[in-house]
């Protein structure tokens, strides 16, 4: 059995927020201290007269994370974040694509992927006094499911389940 650990959970932001339709340069979010990816369960509660209890039943989720990145200007990813923050996106400005890395249960490596295109980033703040850029990621829409190589490297790449 192999440890899962932290380094083989991830999240890319295309730099390229989708340019080009299925092409994407992913930037890892790697100097960061936290990854909890929230499911969001929406729910429908009903209280049924033939029942003595209500009965809740998940509708949908609204996947996302809070993120943050080191304010480091050698860092990929803080140069795209800052430019994106101070831009300060609206509307389909604020949409990028992100991919989610999982490790594989069966190997241990991080090979497991899933792309959102549509995923929305809303800048939180820059807090020059602790270092980091806060962010949040929306998980909109249904993801692309598909397999993960180069992840911990330069260069990572995604292709699609089934094709």
């Amino acid at each position: 059995m192999a440890e899962l650990t932290r380094n083989l959970w991830g999240v890319a932001i295309d730099s390229t927020k989708g340019a080009a339709d299925g092409v994407y340069t992913w930037v890892p979010v790697d100097k960061s201290t936290t990854y909890e990816l929230g499911f969001n369960a929406q729910t429908d509660t009903k209280g049924y007269i033939s029942d003595k209890n209500d009965s809740t039943v998940v509708k949908s989720y609204q996947v996302s994370m809070d993120q943050e990145i080191t304010l480091d200007n050698d860092n990929p990813l803080y140069k795209f974040m800052r430019a994106y923050a101070m831009s300060m996106p609206v509307g389909a400005d604020a949409e990028c694509p992100v991919l989610a890395v999982q490790p594989d249960d069966t190997t241990g490596l991080p090979t497991i992927g899933y792309v959102w295109p549509k995923a929305m980033i809303t800048p939180t703040a820059i807090n020059s006094v602790d270092g980091i850029l806060t962010f949040n990621i929306a998980f909109n829409g249904d993801p692309i499911e598909g397999t993960v190589a180069g992840w911990g490297t330069g260069t990572v790449t995604f292709s699609k389940s089934g094709v």
